[in-house]
């Protein structure tokens, strides 16, 4: 029986990757001695990648934007021709608030935050072949994934670079 040092599943002999975290049982780095360093090994991505992967999340975004305001507007058309909300509904709407925008924030936000700390990767992080690690090489927490998405607007403020 082999036993993932990462997360600790159990496999038998002929299994060679952990299906939980992809660690690779034939790896000498997987060694628990500490002076095996994961990061010292571990490819670095990036700016351009980074950039492309955090550009198709803001795609994937806006179609999943797009798709739930036609589903609010069609709900709501067949709500007002149903009598159910009262005529004129439309001229009470606006296209833009600062509170649509702080929801927007708010759906990036824990978009990224559930797709990192549960999966280490975001849409356009698997499409792009990335997957976000602690600094020891073990996969992505909760807590890293909410520190990463407090950090994201400051390191956006400054196109990436504080990042980089």
């Amino acid at each position: 029986m082999k036993k993932c040092p990462h997360c600790g599943k159990e496999y038998t002999d002929d299994v060679q990757v952990c299906a939980i975290d992809q660690t690779s049982f034939d790896d000498p780095y997987n060694s628990s001695d500490p002076d095996y360093s994961k990061q010292d090994r571990t490819p670095y991505a990036g700016y351009a990648i980074r950039f492309l992967a955090r550009l198709i999340d803001m795609l994937f975004g806006f179609v999943v934007a797009y798709a739930a305001g036609f589903l609010a507007v069609l709900t709501i058309a067949l709500l007002g021709s149903a009598g159910v909300i009262a005529p004129g509904w439309q001229h009470r709407l606006h296209a833009f608030s600062v509170l649509a925008i702080l929801l927007a924030m708010a759906g990036d936000s824990i978009y990224h935050l559930f797709c990192e700390g549960i999966h280490g990767a975001t849409v356009g992080k698997l499409c792009c072949g990335l997957r976000v690690i602690s600094q020891d090489g073990r996969p992505s927490t909760f807590k890293g994934a909410f520190i990463r998405t407090l950090a994201y607007p400051i390191d956006s403020f400054f196109l990436g670079l504080v990042g980089l």
